[in-house]
C-alpha cells in the first residue's frame, strides 16, 4: 500500500486509516482461520467408510464458508485423509470423495468455486499411527491449506 502525492493532508490520513483497518482485518481473518482450521481435524466428521459429511460438522463448515466468503484473495486446498485399514485405492477415492464433499458445501455456503481445490490423499500423510484406534481416528480427517495471497 503506498499514499499517493498530490493529496490534502486530511484526505493522506483518511486513506492510511483505511489501509490500516484492512490490515488488521486480513490479520483478524488469518487467526481466525488458523483457529477454525486446528477446530476443522476434530469437527468435521463423515459417516463410516463414506463420504457423506456427519450433520454436526455444519456449524464449523458455515464458519469456514463466512470466513472464506469474505476474503475472495484466499486459495484453499482442501485435503482428505484417511488411516490406512483397508484397500489403498479404496481410501484414495474416498479421500477424494470427501474433500470434494467438503468442497461443494462450501461452495453452497457461497464460496466462490475458484477459490478451492479439493485433493486426496488416503494415508499417505499420516498425523498419528496406524497401530492404535485413536491414531487412525487422527488419521481420518479433513485440513485446509490456506495460502494469502
Amino acid at each position: 500500500y503506498s499514499v499517493k502525492d498530490g493529496l490534502e493532508n486530511s484526505e493522506r490520513k483518511y486513506l492510511v486509516k483505511c489501509v490500516w483497518d484492512e490490515m488488521q482485518r486480513q490479520e483478524a481473518y488469518k487467526d481466525e482461520i488458523k483457529q477454525i482450521r486446528e477446530m476443522s481435524e476434530i469437527e468435521i466428521l463423515f459417516e463410516n467408510g463414506k463420504p457423506t459429511l456427519k450433520e454436526s460438522s455444519c456449524n464449523i463448515l458455515k464458519r469456514l464458508a463466512r470466513a472464506f466468503a469474505d476474503n475472495p484473495s484466499y486459495q484453499i486446498e482442501i485435503q482428505g485423509h484417511t488411516d490406512n485399514v483397508g484397500n489403498y485405492q479404496y481410501n484414495k477415492e474416498l479421500s477424494e470423495r470427501r474433500a470434494h464433499a467438503v468442497r461443494e458445501y462450501l461452495i453452497n455456503q457461497g464460496v466462490p468455486a475458484q477459490m478451492l481445490t479439493a485433493h486426496g490423499y488416503a494415508s499417505d500423510r499420516p498425523i498419528a499411527t496406524n497401530d492404535t484406534k485413536e491414531g487412525r481416528t487422527q488419521n481420518n480427517r479433513i485440513e485446509f491449506n490456506v495460502t494469502f495471497e
